[in-house]
């Protein structure tokens, strides 16, 4: 018997064989292949093997903090001066903005974690604060 999954179907009745599969042979472009069959019916009986998902993070660059000669806490990263650099420090809504980027960024982590104290000076670029937590 010939499985219906290896018929070519046309006009809505069984067509002819993909190629004369059944005997174990199959000619195409004059070359016989053996096994041809039982390759295609294994191929499709055989589950869907999805490759595993792949998540690229790109290697976490933290914030260089470190006290200056003055006595003022520095942060060394050029990205991080550009932003506070770029600003309208004048406006009160650039403010905010500065403040949430910056905390994005990791900046308030990075004073943190170099033990700089709430009242102590703190530079980024041209912009000079005294650090407040929270």
């Amino acid at each position: 018997m010939i499985p219906k999954s290896l018929l070519i179907s046309g006009h809505g009745r069984p067509g002819r064989l993909i190629a004369l599969l059944l005997g174990g042979l199959a000619v195409a472009g004059g070359t016989v292949l053996v096994g041809l069959a039982d390759l295609v019916v294994e191929a499709r009986e055989a589950p869907l093997e999805r490759p595993a998902t792949v998540v690229h993070r790109p290697p976490t660059e933290d914030v260089a903090v470190e006290r200056g000669e003055d006595g003022t806490w520095e942060v060394l990263d050029r990205r991080v001066a550009r932003v506070a650099n770029l600003n309208d420090l004048t406006n009160p809504d650039a403010l905010d903005y500065l403040h949430d980027r910056l905390k994005r960024m990791g900046v308030d982590r990075a004073l943190a974690r170099a033990g700089v104290r709430e009242g102590e000076g703190v530079r980024i670029g041209r912009l000079e604060f005294t650090y407040e937590e929270g």
